[in-house]
């Protein structure tokens, strides 16, 4: 069964590295200041970049632009990076790596800044997965960081330096921005978007908003049936009993909560999926040390899977996509066991099956996201863990069709 996915799963790799991908109009400016128009790859950046992907044209060669290299770079009407060399405070954010430093460590670095708005007040975004970091600039002046930091004093209690509040009310100086306005913002994009919108139109400076539209978790629910390809070896160790259960096909059924994350293109999901599984099997073994010379094995397995992971999409077209995704599985048993009698039916062993936890692993493909093929292999899952001298090696193979009601 590892087998069929293993070669599954080099099928799906390899058509997904030549899968299409989305390049939208827009330019790069070179060092020499040369605007280039091109295609730019749009990965929908989570995180600032260092480089990126385009083609001079749709059968063109991918290349590559370069920080060093590049000055700023665009796709139209979605967003924009400059670069730029700015003094940066990479302080932690995160409660347990505070410092007892009040005042921002700055370093000086090159970077691509994101670009939110373009006027007499530029307001631009850095991010790198730890913290987000605002900075601005007037008219043509340098760029500096909105400065926000927590720290810790007597080094149990948190404090803030909001001082970008300070810089706000020093620098963007208007009528309609008073202390009102600025004291209780946040150090957060939406907030600081609209005070700098605001001072924009006070000034009557034409200006431009890069902010992407913002996008939104969604959520599909799946129905799931599939055909299940099952292996079980059953041992105990101290008196050397050892079943091969053989192979079996049953059916299961689960229903899945996928939630797409709103970030790089909706590539990334959170699957929770519970599955009602079963298995029944009886195995014969010839054992001279009963009398009848036969030993008879029943299993009676079923169980609701409930496994929580990750699935990550790959797009080849407007129309289907292939996905991989893993996941944990918590297994709860219903009414399971595992029976050993004679041949004259007299009981040897009874034992209650408990799980435990697994991994699986799948790939798959989606049409129209409606309609959905998938391969998954599960890891070994032992439900005699109860029993130290016991061992169910139980192994699974999944097909499994998805249809989205909504």
């Amino acid at each position: 069964m590892k087998k069929i996915f293993l070669i599954s799963l080099i099928l799906i790799v390899s058509i997904s590295s030549k899968a299409q991908i989305e390049y939208i109009k827009g330019y790069y400016i070179s060092n020499s200041g040369k605007k280039n128009e091109c295609l730019i790859k749009n990965v929908g950046w989570k995180n600032n970049p260092t480089k990126f992907e385009y083609k001079v044209s749709e059968e063109g060669a991918v290349q590559t632009g370069d920080i060093n290299e590049i000055k700023e770079f665009s796709i139209n009407g979605v967003v924009k990076f400059i670069r730029a060399e700015v003094d940066i405070d990479r302080s932690s954010n995160a409660t347990i790596n505070l410092s007892s430093e009040r005042n921002p460590i700055f370093n000086k670095e090159t970077l691509f800044l994101k670009v939110l708005i373009e006027g007499d007040a530029s307001l631009y975004n850095y991010e790198d997965g730890k913290y987000t970091r605002f900075f601005y600039s007037l008219k043509d002046s340098e760029i500096t960081q909105l400065v926000y930091k927590r720290y810790l004093t007597d080094g149990i209690d948190i404090a803030e330096n909001t001082y970008f509040r300070q810089q706000i009310l020093l620098d963007l100086k208007c009528d309609v921005i008073e202390t009102k306005n600025v004291q209780y913002i946040k150090y957060g994009q939406k907030d600081l978007v609209k005070i700098f919108v605001l001072y924009n139109q006070c000034v009557e400076s034409e200006y431009l908003i890069y902010q992407e539209k913002q996008k939104k978790y969604s959520f599909n629910l799946n129905l799931r049936p599939g055909l299940n390809l099952i292996n079980l070896n059953i041992n105990r160790t101290d008196n050397e009993i050892s079943v091969d259960m053989g192979s079996k096909q049953n059916y299961r059924f689960g229903i899945e909560s996928e939630l797409v994350l709103p970030f790089n293109n909706n590539k990334w999901a959170v699957i929770f999926e519970p599955t009602y599984q079963y298995y029944n099997s009886t195995q014969s073994t010839d054992d001279s040390s009963l009398s009848g010379g036969v030993r008879i094995t029943n299993v009676e397995y079923q169980s609701i899977e409930l496994p929580v992971g990750i699935r990550h999409y790959f797009f080849l077209n407007d129309k289907g996509k292939i996905f991989v995704d893993g996941a944990m599985i918590f297994d709860r048993s219903i009414d399971s066991k595992v029976e050993f009698t004679r041949d004259d039916k007299s009981l040897l062993y009874s034992l209650e099956a408990y799980p435990s936890n697994n991994f699986c692993f799948g790939l798959g493909y989606k049409y129209m996201d409606k309609i959905s093929l998938e391969i998954q292999y599960k890891t070994s899952r032992d439900f005699l863990i109860n029993y130290y001298n016991w061992k169910a090696d139980y192994k699974t193979v999944s097909f499994v069709l998805g249809y989205t009601i909504f």
